[in-house]
């Protein structure tokens, strides 16, 4: 398992890198070559003290949760790899770590009686045990699920991640992560190898029509890569 220490590290020297780029593979449909695009990263601000509070209380003392413990003692949630949209002005993090005030509305659209509840008919993982929404993805409805306690199938799951969304390609029981650092870890050293593994794509749109752009690979520096190319303008979309 990753220490929580060197992740920290990683995460540091992230946000350090000077101008962060996603590069996208060449598309032979859209016609375009291999594009390093400027996807920059946000910590947020600080947690609360009834955030820190509300965090405590779920993780308890666990020690498989102590990761997610320390990242949010120091930023209540990040963006990361933001990308740029062809349709709309708002730019959308290709993950987005929620602040802990948001986790409660998040999860609740996927419990009984919330907009995304049918997706979870027959998931039992999810009525036996104690978990919440901490990320998204702007594909498909994508959610990252921390899970704070319980057993399921007699394994604890404290500290395991799985991932939910509308067509997602792991199953909503599929292990994604065993603990917070891994998943951190995954996400800071290989992004693509990550997304990928979500058949996580963004988009890419010309007059031949939209397209899904998969992820290459990632670089500190997009200004010196030797495909760097900046987004296409926004589209306005029709009225």
């Amino acid at each position: 398992m990753p220490d929580m220490k060197s992740v920290l590290e990683s995460i540091d020297a992230l946000m350090a890198h000077p101008f962060p780029g996603l590069v996208f593979k060449p598309h032979g449909d859209a016609g375009v070559p291999r594009r390093a695009h400027p996807t920059p990263h946000l910590l947020k601000g600080a947690t609360s003290e009834q955030e820190q509070q509300e965090l405590a209380q779920l993780a308890c003392s666990a020690s498989a949760l102590q990761g997610l413990v320390d990242f949010y003692r120091r930023s209540n949630g990040a963006d990361l790899y933001i990308l740029k949209c062809p349709n709309c002005e708002v730019p959308h993090p290709a993950i987005s770590f929620l602040p802990v005030s948001e986790w409660a509305a998040a999860t609740a659209a996927w419990q009984p009686g919330g907009e995304m509840a049918s997706c979870m008919e027959g998931c039992d993982l999810y009525t036996q045990t104690t978990w919440r929404v901490i990320a998204s993805l702007p594909s498909e409805e994508m959610r990252l699920v921390q899970f704070f306690s319980g057993h399921y199938q007699g394994e604890d799951v404290a500290g395991r991640i799985c991932s939910i969304g509308l067509d997602g390609y792991l199953g909503y029981e599929d292990v994604l992560a065993e603990s917070f650092e891994g998943l951190l870890a995954s996400i800071v050293n290989d992004p693509a190898e990550f997304f990928n593994r979500l058949r996580f794509t963004w988009i890419v749109e010309t007059d031949q029509g939209c397209y899904g752009d998969p992820i290459e690979g990632y670089t500190p520096n997009q200004q010196l890569h030797p495909d760097r190319a900046p987004w296409p303008p926004t589209r306005p979309l029709a009225r």
